[in-house]
C-alpha cells in the first residue's frame, strides 16, 4: 500500500508541475513517462469492449490502450499489460476497469492526469493540423511558382544560414541536393556584380527594408541574370525572405531591342546625314540659278522671253519647295524641329499670305479672300515662320485645286480663346472616304490628281504634325463638286509687348558700308555680291574660312556673311577664329548662310560665335531685311 501512496503522491506532484508549464511537447513527453514507464500496469476487462467506444474491432485494440488512440503522437504500441482507459460518453468521463487495490484517490489522479492529457493533446493536434495546413498551401505555392521559374530563398542572419529551394539551386545551375552557404552564393556571382549585390544585402540588413536588385551568376561558363527580391521576415532583420526569377530571356531581349535601337538611331543618323548632303547640293546650285534668273527678268527681255524666265523660276521655286517639304518632315518624324516663338502681327502675318498667292490667283481668275474677325488680337506670341509654313501650305492647295471660284483665309477668336484659321475654296472636293488619309505621308487623292497637279503629297501631312507641336489640331470637311474646308485650332498666346517697330527697314536705311562675303562657290559669290549691290551695300567676296579671317583682320567691316561649308577653314572655325581677335557679337556680326535646313544647324551656327542663321537660296527682298536687321547703324 506504501507503494501505492507513494504513486499517487507522485502522480499528484507531477500533475501539479505539468499545469504550470506552458510547453505542450514537454507536456505530453512527460505523460507519457509518468503513465507508461513505472511498473504499476492494469488491464482493462468486462463485458463493455473498447472497441464499442472507439469505433474499431477489437482485435485492433489488443496491446494498446485508450490513452494511446488519443496520443496518436506516441509511436508504437504500448506495453500488453498497460492501462486501459476508456471513454465511458464524447463528453470526457473516464473509467478504468479493473484497479483492484487502487483507493479512490489513486483513481482521481489518473483520471485528472488522462483527461488533462486529452486537453493538451487537443490543443497541439490543432496546432499541427495548422501547420500541416500551411505547409501543404507553402507547398502548392511552391509548386505553382516553380512551374513559372520563380524561387524561394531565406538567410538566417544570427547563423549566417541560407537556404534555397530547387528553383533556385537550378537559377544557379546546382543540383537540387547540393548544400548551400553564403560562400556558395558569392562564388556563382559574376565578380563585377558582387561588391554592388553585398551592398544592396548590407543596406537592406541595417536599414531594415525590402530590396530588388538584378545581377549576374555564372553557371557552366554561361552567363545568367537573375532578379532577386527580399525582405525582413515579420519585420525583424534576423530573418531575410525572398524570391529569385531567371530574367535571362527577357535581358536577351532588352539588349536586342537596344541594339536594334541603336541600329535604328544609326540609319536616322546615316538618313539625316544623306538628307543633309543632298540639300546642300541642291541648294548650292539653286542660289546661283534664281539669282541669275532674278537679275535676268529685270533685264530688257520681250514679252516671251519674260515668260521663259518666269517659267523657269517657277520650276526652281517648285524643286526648292519639295526640298523644303522632304526636310521638314524629316525633322518632325525624328522629334528635332523645335518651335520659336516670337512676338507676332497676326493680321500682318494674314495679309502678307494673301499677297503671296495673289498672282496665281489672277492667272486662275479666282477671288482670293481675307476675312479676319473684329475681335481677333493683333500681337500674338507664336512660331511665325510655323505658321505661314501651315497658311501656305493649305492655301497652296486651295488655289492649285479650284478651277474657278473664290478661295477665302478666314480668321476668328472661338469661345474657348482659340484662334481658328480655316481656308475654304470652292474646287473640287474631296471625297468622304479619303478625308481620313489625306494627312498622311505621300498620299493624295488618287493617281490623277497627282498626274494633274503635280506634287509631293507631304504638305498636309506637314501641317497636321506642325499643328500638334503648337498644340493645336487640323481636320477637313469636304464634298466632292462643292470644295472643301480645312479648320486649324490653337491656342492663343497674347504677346505681351510688340517688337521694335523702331528698327530700320531697307527702305528707310542709310545706304552704303562694306559687307564680308565667305563662300567658295563662285556662282554663289557673285550673286550675293550683286544682290547686295542692288542694295546698294558694297561686298567683299572671299573664297575659305581662312581668307576671311585674313580680311576682317586687314579691313573693316559692317558684316560678315559667311558660308558654313568651305574647304580648308569652314565657316565654323573662322567664326570661332575672328572672335579670338577680339571681335565680339556687338562688334561684328556673323550670319550663316548656309545650304544645310535640318535642325540643329541653326544651334551649331551660333555656338561657333555667329549671331544669326539663314537657309539659301535667299530672295533679294529676303537678304535686304536679314542685312538691314544687323547693320542698323553701322552703315
Amino acid at each position: 500500500m506504501s507503494n501505492k501512496n507513494s504513486y499517487i503522491q507522485k502522480l499528484g506532484a507531477a500533475l501539479r508541475k505539468l499545469r504550470e508549464r506552458g510547453d505542450k511537447e514537454t507536456l505530453l513527453a512527460e505523460l507519457r513517462r509518468l503513465l507508461f514507464t513505472d511498473k504499476v500496469y492494469f488491464r482493462g476487462s468486462g463485458d463493455q469492449s473498447p472497441a464499442h467506444h472507439l469505433g474499431t474491432d477489437r482485435e485492433q485494440m489488443i496491446g494498446r490502450s485508450e490513452l494511446d488512440t488519443l496520443l496518436s503522437s506516441f509511436e508504437g504500441p504500448l506495453p500488453e499489460n498497460s492501462l486501459w482507459i476508456l471513454p465511458v460518453n464524447h463528453l470526457g468521463y473516464i473509467e478504468v476497469w479493473d484497479l483492484e487495490d487502487v483507493s479512490e484517490e489513486l483513481r482521481q489522479v489518473v483520471r485528472e492526469l488522462v483527461l488533462f492529457a486529452a486537453q493538451v493533446l487537443q490543443e497541439t493536434r490543432r496546432d499541427r493540423s495548422l501547420e500541416r495546413e500551411l505547409q501543404i498551401q507553402r507547398e502548392r505555392l511552391e509548386m505553382v511558382l516553380s512551374s513559372i521559374g520563380i524561387g524561394f530563398w531565406y538567410i538566417d542572419l544570427p547563423f549566417a544560414q541560407l537556404n534555397w529551394d530547387h528553383q533556385v539551386r537550378a537559377h544557379f545551375g546546382l543540383p537540387p541536393d547540393t548544400e548551400v552557404t553564403i560562400e556558395t552564393f558569392y562564388e556563382h556571382l559574376h565578380p563585377e556584380d558582387r561588391e554592388r549585390v553585398a551592398k544592396a544585402i548590407e543596406d537592406a540588413v541595417e536599414q531594415n527594408v525590402s530590396y530588388d536588385i538584378e545581377y549576374r551568376v555564372i553557371t557552366g561558363g554561361k552567363i545568367r541574370w537573375i532578379r532577386a527580391i527580399g525582405a525582413a521576415f515579420d519585420g525583424e532583420p534576423r530573418r531575410f525572405d525572398g524570391i529569385t526569377l531567371d530574367i535571362t530571356h527577357a535581358k536577351r531581349t532588352e539588349e536586342a531591342l537596344r541594339s536594334a535601337h541603336q541600329k535604328a538611331v544609326g540609319e536616322n543618323q546615316l538618313k539625316s546625314e544623306f538628307l543633309a548632303n543632298v540639300s546642300h547640293e541642291i541648294r548650292t546650285p539653286m542660289v546661283g540659278l534664281l539669282g541669275i534668273l532674278d537679275f535676268l527678268l529685270k533685264t530688257e527681255l520681250d514679252k516671251e522671253q519674260t515668260e521663259y524666265v518666269q517659267t523657269l523660276i517657277d520650276c526652281a521655286e517648285s524643286l526648292r519647295r519639295v526640298v523644303d517639304d522632304v526636310l521638314a518632315l524629316s525633322r518632325l518624324e525624328a522629334g528635332k524641329l523645335e518651335l520659336q516663338p516670337e512676338p507676332c502681327d497676326l493680321p500682318a502675318l494674314l495679309r502678307s499670305c494673301r499677297e503671296l498667292f495673289m498672282t496665281r490667283s489672277r492667272e486662275k481668275n479666282l477671288d482670293l479672300k481675307l476675312d479676319i474677325g473684329p475681335e481677333l488680337p493683333t500681337w500674338i506670341e507664336a512660331d511665325r515662320a510655323r505658321l505661314l509654313q501651315i497658311l501656305n501650305n493649305l492655301l497652296s492647295n486651295a488655289v492649285k485645286f479650284t478651277e474657278e471660284g473664290s478661295v477665302i483665309l478666314r480668321a476668328r477668336v472661338v469661345e474657348d480663346d482659340s484662334l481658328l484659321l480655316e481656308v475654304e475654296d470652292s474646287g473640287m472636293g474631296i471625297p468622304q472616304t479619303s478625308l481620313d488619309k489625306i494627312f498622311d505621308p505621300f498620299v493624295q487623292v488618287d493617281a490623277s490628281t497627282s498626274r494633274t497637279y503635280g506634287g509631293t503629297g507631304l504638305g498636309l501631312s506637314i501641317v497636321r504634325r506642325l499643328a500638334h507641336l503648337m498644340e493645336g489640331r487640323v481636320w477637313a470637311e469636304s464634298r466632292v463638286g462643292s470644295g472643301s474646308k480645312f479648320s486649324l485650332v490653337l491656342p492663343i498666346r497674347l504677346s505681351e509687348a510688340s517688337p521694335d517697330t523702331d528698327r530700320p527697314s531697307v527702305q528707310s536705311k542709310v545706304r552704303g558700308g562694306e559687307i564680308l562675303v565667305a563662300e567658295d562657290n563662285p556662282v554663289n559669290g557673285r550673286v550675293i555680291s550683286l544682290q547686295l549691290k542692288q542694295l546698294g551695300y558694297k561686298a567683299h567676296c572671299v573664297r575659305d574660312g581662312s581668307e576671311a579671317v585674313k580680311a576682317v583682320r586687314d579691313r573693316d567691316f559692317s558684316l560678315v556673311l559667311m558660308d558654313c561649308q568651305m574647304p580648308g577653314v569652314d565657316g565654323y572655325e573662322a567664326t570661332r577664329r575672328i572672335r579670338e581677335l577680339g571681335y565680339d557679337r556687338a562688334q561684328l556680326p556673323i550670319i550663316a548662310l548656309t545650304a544645310h535646313a535640318l535642325e540643329g544647324e541653326r544651334e551649331k551656327c551660333l555656338a561657333s560665335g555667329m549671331n544669326d542663321y539663314a537657309t539659301k537660296p535667299l530672295d533679294v527682298n529676303s537678304l535686304g531685311e536679314l542685312v538691314a536687321e544687323w547693320t542698323a547703324g553701322r552703315v
